[in-house]
């Protein structure tokens, strides 16, 4: 291995001393961590420019001090037993960092890290009970029809398309087929140029804030919603114009007057899974032309929507281009391929390929032209049918059991979602304490006090999801679930 050292040949400090002490501080930072192999003695010399008997003397040292331990015919190593403070925030920025004053130079008003999210575990992954929600059951990943197309976009004769630049363009093939096989399923019919790649919803939300945005602008957001979202809008408007929600979606009145933006989840409220009547959504279309304002739908679950008589895409009855319409992926394939888009009039397209063009330029075309062979070949709706029928059967199933065991909770859900929200009508337990004791027993359900703009709200209300465990691992949750709350 090649270890950097820095030696000053001018320093009154003698050059073993300077490669232990360099070494000591690459080992303390971390930067080498437990069991990793050290340059043998005489490669490390001859990187240095210095004497055998330099290192010779450095790494001795270091064994004094256990930092680092020979292996007999293998060579130096870092020592494995060493243990080292874990990372603690500032506790751990090392001298060199700690000379510079940060808070001097950061921007008072963006401290992204203190915004306020869905919380859940690191390693919800490992707990037998992960309730979360808009996660996928890795059980119906279609690994190998993603692995062969793969195979197939990373042909030869592609190579110079997927590993050049492909400046601000995305891949022709995938718009295409988001245009054939993706939108129609929620009533939207359209060109390529009203379409763009993003890496994820979330990335569709921010370039849509940061165009419409502004000190003097004024965005109009459901309460509760989505926290990430509103995250956003607090950063880029001036104004954020909170207006609560029914079982209906947005109340739609007068107070939309004057705003420039609406931020809706239309198809399935975020988080209170409430759909948007026919009857709103015809009022909020009207009043969006009467009081001159835009219309962001962000429709994060539309495409596991199982029932037969769902509402459609908001956009599709749009008559004016009001409505901007973001969609993706992540539910039904997965999140962490962050395939999202954008849809809306092919001037905010242009200026919203100019944006993320000076962020990213575009997602990866090898991940652009893969997903969009697993459109063309009919896996994707394949896969769909596999996850509707599942998810159908899972909901009817929680559905069931929160009716019969969980009486004392209001529940708000609908077939053809995958979430629930549960609250405490009582309020004599609060969602953190329920969620701190369910997680104790390996059920990981998510507290959502961050999804109201007075956290107070939701200190009552908890959710959980079905998306991600299967039939007798969601029986036995919400029994674990049930005892967890009765116990605590």
């Amino acid at each position: 291995m090649i270890l950097r050292i820095d030696i000053d040949r001018t320093s009154p400090v003698g050059l073993r001393d300077q490669v232990h002490a360099e070494i000591s501080q690459v080992i303390l930072d971390g930067i080498l961590p437990p069991g990793s192999k050290l340059p043998s003695v005489r490669l490390l010399a001859g990187q240095l420019d210095v004497s055998v008997n330099t290192v010779l003397g450095a790494y001795a040292r270091l064994l004094e001090d256990e930092l680092i331990e020979s292996r007999h015919r293998s060579g130096y190593f870092v020592h494995s037993n060493l243990r080292l403070a874990p990372p603690n925030g500032s506790d751990v920025v090392s001298e060199v960092y700690q000379s510079v004053d940060l808070e001097k130079h950061l921007n008072t008003k963006v401290r992204p890290s203190r915004n306020k999210s869905i919380k859940r575990p690191e390693n919800w992954r490992d707990c037998p009970y992960p309730l979360v929600c808009g996660q996928i059951d890795v059980a119906h990943f279609p690994l190998t029809e993603w692995r062969e197309c793969t195979r197939l976009a990373m042909n030869r004769h592609d190579l110079s398309i997927w590993t050049g630049d492909n400046f601000y363009r995305d891949s022709e093939e995938l718009l295409d087929q988001i245009r054939k096989r993706i939108l129609p399923l929620r009533g939207i019919f359209t060109f390529s140029e009203y379409i763009l790649v993003t890496m994820g919803s979330q990335q569709s939300l921010y370039i849509v804030a940061s165009l419409l945005g502004g000190a003097d602008k004024t965005v109009a957001f459901e309460d509760p919603g989505y926290p990430e979202a509103r995250n956003i809008f607090e950063r880029l408007f001036g104004n954020v114009q909170f207006i609560e929600v029914d079982d209906e979606g947005l109340v739609v009145d007068e107070r939309l007057m004057g705003v420039d933006l609406v931020y809706v989840t239309a198809n399935r409220q975020f988080p209170t899974t409430a759909s948007m009547s026919a009857a709103r959504r015809n009022l909020l279309l009207q009043k969006a032309d009467e009081y001159d304002f835009l219309i962001l739908e962000d429709d994060y679950d539309g495409e596991l929507n199982y029932r037969k008589d769902i509402n459609l895409a908001l956009q599709r009855q749009d008559k004016s281009g009001r409505v901007i319409y973001i969609g993706s992926m992540s539910k039904s394939l997965a999140p962490g391929l962050r395939i999202g888009f954008l849809v809306a009039d092919p001037r905010l397209i242009t200026e919203a390929r100019a944006l993320r063009g000076l962020m990213i330029r575009h997602a990866p075309m090898i991940l652009q032209n893969t997903a969009a062979l697993f459109l063309r070949f009919g896996h994707y709706d394949a896969l769909l049918s596999r996850l509707h029928a599942s998810l159908e059967q899972r909901w009817i199933l929680a559905h069931e059991i929160l009716k019969q065991d969980f009486q004392d909770f209001q529940i708000s859900s609908s077939l053809g979602g995958t979430n629930f929200m549960m609250t405490d009508p009582s309020q004599t337990r609060t969602a953190k304490k329920i969620v701190a004791c369910a997680l104790s027993d390996g059920v990981v359900i998510e507290e959502i006090s961050s999804c109201y703009h007075d956290p107070g709200d939701g200190t009552y209300s908890f959710r959980f999801g079905i998306s991600c465990v299967g039939d007798a691992a969601l029986e036995e949750g919400l029994g674990k679930l049930r005892r967890a709350i009765n116990e605590g």
